[in-house]
């Protein structure tokens, strides 16, 4: 039997952390390296900004008194304040979901499905640790790009076949209670997942835009370069995944203007995954009505130990710009288990 669906979702409102009140507009960078200067004790205005309020300056002890720091909405305050209760992330997905379902004879039955899909928004995580601001409030649109866990192909297959041994089945059906329980009962299951790579974002840790402004600097890509220094197919973990070329060069930020024209997410992505999981159970009823059950399970998680590289270094002012990192995804993992159920 197969299906074919399609599925669609429109978000709003989502909690985010993108529209913070406390950021200076962009329009001032245009002062350029005099944002950085400080007040002087005494001195009530500086390259044309005024002081906020008198004392401001003896106040300010977490951070410089600085014209930027002054143009800020709430100068008092050294971050850039976001609400608690913040909700102004959207989203969009739109997928073609494709299933195939068959139960045969003697105890075979698979299952698969395959996902086409996009998943755009603006908001991936509200949390403070796992969402640092890239881009400033007064250019919250930028902030929509590629989910961070958008995968456009997704496959999964998984069969369940009952071992054809024991009472009822093809072979030594007329079996004892006791052989029955040492043969009869064995189920095979396997699961199989693969699926595209997710988004990378690059970024460049040499910026020079001053704090107050609350954006970061993303390089964006060069238009006919192609940003793969290596095929995936073929790739060499002891050489860099990505071409420092084909991204704006990170010193062009050096200016305390320029903050690039890069998107939070690439549709450069990871490489794709891919993972097999097997089980193994017994299944032994204790009493003949099935009210007691228990059942032995031996399950590999990875069976095949594939390792999938996962981690390069997105800094395009870091030396070591697309090289691996090290990361790796899970190895084989064994695990016998057993349960009771009544």
């Amino acid at each position: 039997m197969e299906f074919h669906n399609y599925v669609g979702n429109k978000a709003t409102r989502l909690v985010s952390r993108i529209a913070a009140i406390n950021a200076v507009p962009l329009s001032y960078l245009s002062m350029g390296e005099r944002l950085n200067d400080q007040f002087a004790a005494g001195q009530t205005q500086l390259n044309g900004v005024s002081i906020p309020y008198a004392g401001w300056r003896e106040q300010m002890r977490g951070c410089p008194a600085s014209v930027a720091q002054a143009l800020r909405p709430f100068p008092q305050y050294c971050n850039e304040i976001y609400g608690q209760n913040e909700n102004v992330g959207n989203s969009t997905y739109h997928s073609l979901q494709l299933k195939f379902e068959r139960r045969l004879s003697e105890g075979f039955f698979f299952l698969g499905s395959y996902t086409f899909s996009k998943n755009l928004t603006s908001s991936d995580n509200a949390q403070t640790g796992s969402n640092p601001r890239l881009f400033s409030p007064y250019e919250q649109g930028r902030n929509k790009s590629y989910a961070d866990t958008d995968a456009p192909h997704i496959f999964a297959l998984s069969v369940t076949y009952d071992l054809p041994f024991g009472r009822g089945k093809r072979f030594a059906s007329g079996s004892s209670r006791f052989t029955d329980y040492l043969i009869g009962g064995w189920q095979l299951t396997g699961i199989t997942r693969i699926n595209s790579g997710i988004p990378i974002g690059f970024r460049s840790n040499f910026c020079t835009i001053p704090g107050p402004f609350a954006t970061a600097c993303i390089p964006g890509t060069i238009p006919g370069k192609n940003v793969l220094a290596q095929e995936n197919g073929s790739y060499d973990p002891n050489l860099p995944r990505f071409n420092r070329d084909a991204f704006e060069n990170y010193q062009l930020f050096g200016d305390g203007q320029y903050y690039g024209t890069g998107s939070r997410y690439t549709n450069i992505r990871t490489l794709p995954y891919q993972n097999q999981d097997l089980a193994l159970f017994k299944n032994i009823p204790i009493l003949d009505d099935n009210k007691l059950n228990v059942q032995l399970r031996f399950e590999a998680f990875n069976v095949f130990n594939w390792h999938i590289l996962t981690g390069w270094v997105t800094d395009i002012s870091n030396p070591t710009f697309g090289a691996w990192n090290g990361g790796v995804s899970a190895p084989r993992n064994l695990q016998l288990g057993a349960k009771i159920t009544f």
